[in-house]
């Protein structure tokens, strides 16, 4: 009986393991263990992958947010007068961009706004006013929350500008949401802000109808 025991451990078995059910073999096969640790690590490699694939789309739908706003202001920037046809037009080139996006949740607001310096010779204590602002939202022109004559504090109080010098402000929202997160409605807020010169620097970029009935200088403010 000890002649066998000791021939069953010299070939990987123990004491406890006995003639019958050799364990130590079965302990010293590594059949499988490839497969186990895949099981362990795929779901962390899965989560990975999805994430990162995630934040880039998340960061190029941000670039096109982005862009869009700039197509809008520039677009704008460039022409004389505007009425509400003609502003509905070029703001339907910023859901264009947002391709291949969703472009039913953009909505953007452009400001033409007036400079003026209290001390216009030494350009000292800068502020702007709003000469207009009109609201896109969905293919749908509408009233924007910047009153007509009320103080613009949403630029830069340093910008280098002659005394009575517009400029178009264009911010934009968009309510971006992750592949993923479609099943459960979780949504994130983008969005981005510009602001442009009128092409024609000695004229503005005008909007009759929204505007005051005279035209606005900085005597006004």
């Amino acid at each position: 009986m000890y002649k066998k025991f000791k021939k069953l451990n010299k070939n990987g078995a123990s004491f406890l393991s006995g003639y019958k059910m050799p364990l130590g073999r079965f302990s010293k096969n590594e059949e499988g263990i490839a497969a186990v640790e895949f099981a362990l690590l795929a779901p962390l490699l899965l989560a990975l992958t999805i994430g990162s694939t995630e934040i880039m789309q998340s960061v190029w739908a941000d670039g096109k947010v982005e862009q869009a706003t700039s197509t809008i202001g520039d677009l704008i920037s460039r022409t004389s007068e505007l009425t509400d046809n003609e502003f509905l037009a070029l703001g339907a080139a910023g859901p264009l961009v947002l391709r291949p996006y969703p472009q039913n949740d953009l909505k953007f607001t452009v400001t033409s706004v007036i400079g003026c310096y209290e001390d216009a010779a030494n350009r000292t204590n800068l502020s702007f006013h709003v000469l207009w602002s009109r609201e896109w939202d969905s293919g749908t022109v509408r009233p924007s929350p910047n009153a007509v004559d009320s103080e613009f504090n949403k630029l830069p109080d340093d910008l280098e500008i002659n005394q009575g010098d517009t400029l178009i402000f264009t911010e934009s929202t968009y309510n971006y949401m992750p592949t993923i997160a479609r099943t459960v409605g979780t949504t994130y807020e983008m969005g981005g802000t510009i602001f442009h010169q009128p092409r024609t620097l000695d004229q503005r970029v005008t909007y009759p109808s929204v505007e005051s009935s005279e035209p606005r200088t900085c005597a006004d403010f």
